[in-house]
Order: C-alpha cells, then structure tokens, then sequence
C-alpha cells in the first residue's frame, strides 16, 4: 500500500490494481481461476477478476458457474460465440483498472510467484509485459505433434532471447497491458477480423508501444490438431496480406512478411505459387504425419501466403 498526504488527513491507497481478464470457450477454468485469486489475495493487491464465456456448451459453462462465488469474480456470458479477438475487446470494456491481465483459459500456472512477477512491473514504465509459454508435458498424442513441436522450438523462448526482437515473440494468451493502450489496439486488430500474435506485434511497433518480456510463463495445454493448426496458419496467413496490402509494414520483425514481400518485390511470387499449388497435397500429407518438420510448415505457409495474395488481385 502507499499513502497520499492530504492536509492532515491521510488516504491509504492501494498501489497495485489488476484485471485479470480470461476468455473461455468450452474450456474448465477452475483450477487456473483458484490458483490466480489465492496469489492475488496473498499480494493484497485490488483486483478484479472477470470471466467472459464465448457461448461454450452447456456442461462447461456449469463447470465454471461456481467460480462466481469468489470475492472479485465475475462471470460474463456471450450468447453467440465471437471469437477470442471481440471477447478481449468485450472484457476491456468490462474492466474497471488500468492494468489488464490477459490469460488464456487453454493453460496452468505452476508458478508461485506468477502474480507478484507481474505486479512489480506496473509502476515502471512500460506499456506491456509478455510472460511467455512453455510445454512442459510430453506430447499427449501424435495428431497435435505439429502445434507440440513449433510451440517447443518456436514459443519456449527465454525473456532474454525475446527481448533481442521484442517485437516479433509476441504471445497474447500471458500477458500485462495498459487498459488505455490496448483498447487502441484492439479496435485496429479488429479490422481485419482475425487478431494474430503476429498482427499485434507489428501494431506494437506501429503504436510505438514500449514492450517488455519477463520469465514468466504459463505451460500451454491447449494444443490443437494438425488439420485444425494448419487452418489456423492458413487464416493467419490471410490476415497479414490483407494488413500489408493496407499497410507499409516494417519487415524486421516478422521472416513470413519478409520472406514474402522479398518474393513479391523480385516478382516471384507467381512462381511460388504455382509450385505450391502442386506440392500442396504432399505438404499435408506430411504435416499431418507422425513426424511433421517445422521447416515444411514454414515452406506450406510462403507458398500459401503468395497464392492468396495472388487470388485476391485477380479477383
């Protein structure tokens, strides 16, 4: 606590004041909600917690209505699903402090200190604060192993090798942020429709956005199939065209952006097409084997990100 003189009288405020903001779709929060208000009642903290439930199925919203009961809790309810982009923005709007907390309801936290790592970094100043993820479970079954290994090589990162290019390892499922720079960035992200990692992490830098990465992960339990992870890079990679071809955007920051403007600047990019269009099925065909390699998941996504990019300019 600090205390604010005022005349004679003396008001005791508190000095750290956190919403912890955690969209949930079809997921058990319980155990992650339990573990943040007792770290959060040990830091003597004001809090607020809130919850906003995407439309899940009926059995999970039950397995989660209890947690209502706790002191700062609040449960919000979507009657339709809107995705992860439009609830962050939705629990924004909801939150009454300026520090947010963004937790994605697809991880666990086994870390003590994971609250009071946060705290000391809301009177500094910096805009957002990245924790990180981690997989440290061994792999469940070989359907997810593509999301497994490029979350094992790509995201399990030490803050100190984020911090070389702060802007580019950018994970939005852990991390802190000012309520009145964000609600900026959201509504931008929002234009496109679909708000990757990689989107905002070149808004960041647009913003001018001071951005810090702290040890400070969550494990990452939720992987998704190799069929359904390669939609999502594929939608991912749809996103960023549609963003560059608005946008001049800085390449530094991003080998997909860089690597394919560079191909589009030689005037290649029909090429690239055209083989992977024809190498296409072969390129599935591996990613969603029993051993995917990163390497090919990068090739799938150039190929596919120049043969969008392509068909929209025709079209």
């Amino acid at each position: 606590m600090k205390i604010a003189a005022n005349g004679n009288n003396a008001v005791i405020l508190p000095q750290y004041m956190l919403s912890v903001l955690i969209p949930i779709y079809n997921k058990d929060v319980s155990k992650l909600v339990l573990e943040i208000h007792s770290q959060l009642n040990q830091s003597r903290a004001a809090f607020e917690i809130i919850l906003l439930d995407d439309s899940s199925a009926p059995e999970y919203f039950q397995m989660n209505q209890s947690l209502s009961g706790l002191d700062s809790v609040k449960i919000i309810v979507n009657e339709t699903n809107i995705g992860i982009s439009k609830s962050r923005k939705k629990l924004c709007e909801c939150s009454k402090f300026e520090w947010l907390l963004f937790i994605d309801a697809d991880v666990a936290i086994d870390n003590e200190n994971f609250i009071s790592s946060y705290l000391k970094f809301i009177t500094t100043e910096y805009d957002a604060i990245f924790g990180g993820y981690k997989y440290d479970y061994p792999l469940p079954h070989f359907q997810y192993k593509l999301r497994y290994k490029y979350g094992k090589l790509k995201e399990q990162r030490a803050a100190s090798f984020r911090n070389t290019k702060p802007y580019k390892h950018i994970i939005s499922g852990n991390f802190l942020v000012r309520k009145t720079r964000y609600a900026n960035l959201i509504n931008e992200v929002l234009k496109f429709g679909y708000g990757t990692d990689i989107l905002i992490g070149i808004l960041m830098r647009k913003e001018n956005l001071s951005i810090y990465h702290i040890d400070n992960e969550v494990n990452h339990l939720g992987l998704d199939t190799n069929k359904s992870y390669l939609k999502k890079k594929e939608q991912a990679a749809k996103a960023l065209v549609d963003f560059s071809n608005q946008y001049f955007l800085d390449n530094k920051d991003n080998d997909l952006l860089r690597s394919f403007n560079m191909i589009k600047a030689y005037k290649l990019n029909v090429i690239v097409s055209k083989i992977f269009k024809l190498s296409r099925k072969a390129m599935l065909k591996q990613l969603t084997s029993r051993e995917p390699l990163i390497w090919v998941l990068q090739c799938y996504r150039l190929g596919f990100t120049c043969s969008y990019d392509l068909q929209i300019s025709e079209g």
